[in-house]
């Protein structure tokens, strides 16, 4: 997830925190540009920064998808080194590619509706300070399951895999 953290982080830290609004303000301030050649580089950093956090988002889902299977193939194989073997983890991943969906759709599914049960406790004023211990709850209940869900799609994946290599 690094590299997808620093898109994010500098596309929109630096680029519309600092190079999106302070610089064009301080060279505004010192009269180098005008204030409409101010807005169009405020607005030219902020686009620019909107991009590269979407690009970010985009290659943050793209390894959210991988990594777990990695993992996977981490604790399996015992070897921190097969969790880069990307030519073996996508021969599991198409051996299973439904199962491994199905795993996400409801960890993402489960996920959204504990949040959402546990968000419901921030809404009462009485129950606001259970919050905390309910997430924490909902968090670790929806680690395990999705773990579960995760290597059961492994094992079929593997099982599998045989079968995939003959046809």
């Amino acid at each position: 997830m690094i590299p997808s953290t620093l898109i994010i982080v500098v596309g929109y830290g630096l680029v519309v925190g600092f190079g999106g609004l302070f610089v064009p303000i301080m060279l505004m301030d010192t009269g180098a540009v005008s204030e409409v050649e101010g807005m169009i580089l405020m607005i030219a950093g902020n686009l620019t920064g909107l991009g590269l956090m979407g690009i970010g988002v985009m290659v943050s889902m793209v390894v959210g998808v991988i990594l777990p299977i990695a993992g996977s193939h981490t604790v399996v194989k015992k070897d921190f080194a097969a969790a880069f073997k990307f030519g073996e983890i996508w021969s599991i991943y198409k051996a299973n590619w439904s199962g491994f969906l199905v795993a996400f759709l409801i960890i993402i599914g489960g996920s959204t509706i504990l949040f959402f049960g546990s968000y419901f406790l921030v809404l009462t004023v009485v129950l606001c300070c259970f919050y905390p211990f309910a997430l924490s709850i909902v968090a670790a209940y929806l680690a395990l399951v999705g773990s579960a869900l995760i290597a059961d799609a492994y094992r079929v994946g593997v099982i599998n895999l045989p079968a995939v290599k003959d046809s």
